[in-house]
């Protein structure tokens, strides 16, 4: 099950490029007054990801303020670099600022400790990580998919949305917590030690991801409830006030009556509304957790419904059966209609593993492979051919969208890193945003089964009396 956040005349914009996302990220670290939450899969070793550090430790308020950091415990204690430094190595000297600092590296429980003492480093990342990528500073967040490490902050287009909502941030903040209060916790030495309540994942690791899914469970049933407090407060705020007749209460709009997944309230009008619905995927905790995997199944069967473009963006693409088929069946639909379904991804020069040395050099090609094979399947579907034989001029607009379908990602010297789902038509715009590739990775293993990751669908919408107006969200 999702949270469904519904912010009325939200304060949301898109960042579009990473020197704007280190800018912002500096500002929020310098400026933040009472908390900063840090959540990727690890933090790099460069220049620029030591002064986003740096500009914590330079905030004024840094004795009294809150400081959480979750990490992948495998990515986090990598060694780098001539001086064999880590994200846990280059953090530690927070402990000296920080009075309140707090920093987690989460252990997949699927690198039981056999496989733990077996695998190197690299290697072992493969087995599952932690994939969490938000950033916090007091009520501001960043839903991204870009960890802190330079090329992310540099030349590595990725994607990132900004909000401001106390609601939202505290929600994802508990997330992040609860997180944090099963992993191990790095000590101002650097060295790392397991005080969670919970079975240690190194120890029983069956155990751990039992205690895992009743823990996440029982937190994300307490924001639901403080979802629907702030929801009831706000109705009854708005009850109020036009019983006192200081304004009237919207009504519904009639166009989205029979929407059923329309994620907006009915009470809204004349309003900007922004609906944020976060899901969490752990497929390693017993029983899995695939909330993501739902959320993305059951937008996608409206897509047809409603006539919309789909545009999906992915540094790779290599979808599960069940999502070539939904695609399919919404390219079908959408070849003899007005929308569009497109495919955005990386070329072989925006690959980061672009001429790498060994057998990584070929990981390119094989991304190429995949991303061809996925359109042939999208898009020669016999059946429909025959279906529309007689219809002239469809196939004709079907030919012709086979061949803006695909698009590949090329900037020199830049890698491409952004993942998302875009639908949009002329009533509402909704966008999936999240740390997840789109399918499976033959090469580093990261499969809905193996990983903790977070995911968010957005959804914007203006109603205006003359006209429908999208705030600026998708930009």
């Amino acid at each position: 099950m999702t949270l469904k956040f519904v912010i009325p005349e939200p304060k949301a914009r898109v960042l579009f490029m990473p020197t704007e996302f280190f800018d912002t990220l500096k500002g929020m670290f310098r400026s933040s007054k009472n908390r900063i939450v840090i959540s990727c899969l690890y933090i790099g070793i460069g220049e620029l990801e030591k002064e986003l550090i740096v500009s914590i430790k330079n905030n004024k308020h840094i004795k009294n303020l809150r400081v959480d950091i979750l990490l992948d415990k495998q990515r986090g204690t990598r060694p780098e670099g001539k001086l064999n430094e880590s994200s846990v190595s280059v953090l530690s000297d927070l402990f000296s600022y920080a009075g309140d600092l707090n920093i987690s590296l989460f252990h997949n429980p699927l690198l039981g400790a056999v496989l733990y003492n077996l695998i190197p480093y690299r290697a072992n990342e493969a087995i599952g990580v932690m994939h969490m990528k938000v950033f916090i500073g007091d009520d501001r967040l960043i839903l991204s998919g870009a960890n802190l490490s330079d090329s992310y902050l540099r030349n590595r287009q990725d994607r990132y949305i900004l909000i401001e909502n106390k609601l939202l941030a505290d929600s994802v903040h508990k997330i992040v917590n609860c997180i944090q209060n099963m992993s191990f916790s790095v000590n101002a030495d650097s060295s790392v030690h397991w005080g969670s309540d919970l079975m240690n994942p190194l120890v029983d690791a069956h155990t751990f991801r039992e205690q895992y899914y009743r823990r996440i469970q029982f937190v994300l049933g307490q924001i639901r409830e403080d979802i629907l407090r702030h929801t009831q407060e706000r109705v009854q705020s708005q009850m109020s006030e036009a019983d006192s007749g200081g304004c009237h209460v919207p009504g519904s709009h009639p166009s989205t009556s029979d929407r059923e997944d329309f994620f907006s309230p009915l009470f809204v009008k004349n309003e900007s509304i922004l609906t944020v619905e976060l899901a969490l995927q752990s497929g390693f905790s017993s029983p899995p957790i695939y909330d993501e995997s739902c959320m993305l199944e059951n937008m996608l069967k409206n897509v047809k419904k409603y006539d919309q473009s789909l545009i999906i963006s992915s540094g790779y693409l290599n979808f599960p059966e069940i999502f070539l088929k939904l695609f399919r069946n919404i390219y079908d639909n959408l070849c003899f209609k007005k929308g569009k379904i497109r495919f955005i991804t990386a070329s072989p020069a925006a690959n980061s593993f672009f001429k790498s040395k060994g057998i990584s050099y070929y990981i390119p090609l094989g991304y190429t492979v995949s991303a061809h094979m996925c359109v042939e399947f999208i898009t020669k579907n016999i059946v429909s051919v025959f279906k529309n034989l007689n219809r002239r001029d469809p196939l004709k607009k079907k030919e012709k969208v086979c061949t803006d379908i695909y698009l590949e990602y090329h900037k020199p010297s830049w890698t491409f890193h952004s993942k998302g789902m875009w639908l949009i038509d002329d009533s509402f715009e909704r966008e999936v945003v999240g740390s997840s590739t789109s399918g499976e990775d033959p090469h580093v293993g990261r499969n809905p089964q193996m990983e903790n990751v977070p995911n968010s669908l957005c959804t914007s919408e203006n109603y205006e009396q003359s006209e429908k107006k999208k705030i600026p969200l998708l930009e």
